[in-house]
């Protein structure tokens, strides 16, 4: 049997903290203006919400939210990050 190995992807990335619009990377301010992002404030807490190939996710504090090459987002659990992604 022939064993597989996935391509590396390249992927823009930062740290879901709560932090101002104006700390965030113009790529992520730049869905959100088109409409595959939104942050809301609920309850006092700012909340993001992302839509992707299989709906919306909600972003939590501490998840990732992730650009591949292909300009698809995702959300990521902290720890699922650590594991998958490097810096390079």
């Amino acid at each position: 049997m022939v064993k597989y190995k996935r391509r590396p992807l390249a992927y823009d990335a930062f740290k879901w903290t709560n932090q101002e619009d104006d700390r965030l990377p113009l790529w992520f301010r730049a869905a959100v203006d088109k409409g595959f992002g939104q942050i809301e404030t609920i309850n006092g807490n700012r909340v993001v919400t992302i839509e992707t190939e299989k709906g919306v996710l909600i972003v939590e504090e501490g998840d990732w939210i992730t650009l591949d090459e292909r300009g698809r987002m995702y959300a990521v659990k902290g720890d699922v990050f650590e594991m998958l992604f490097e810096v390079v």
